[in-house]
């Protein structure tokens, strides 16, 4: 177990179960805190932005590129 990765906030975004399903248990062997979300939206529904979102950049309802926007407009709305 790498010390760096202890208590790491990590998003797992990704339409597949599967994908998710790995993601969290490799990461949480690591010591990382795992939440995930079926998608862009329902993880931007949460507006959690103190943790790494990993996207799938091919996500039907919303790409990473989008995502990442929306994050960046509540980043910056939030910083008045």
């Amino acid at each position: 177990m790498d010390d760096k990765l202890q208590n790491l906030k990590v998003m797992v975004i990704d339409d597949s179960k599967t994908i998710r399903r790995t993601a969290e248990t490799l990461l949480q062997r690591e010591g990382c805190e795992v939440i995930t979300a079926v998608d862009g939206f329902e993880a931007l529904s949460w507006q959690l932005l103190d943790y790494i979102a990993f996207i799938n950049p091919e996500s039907p309802l919303l790409n990473s590129a989008s995502f990442y926007s929306a994050q960046l407009m509540m980043f910056f709305k939030g910083r008045r």
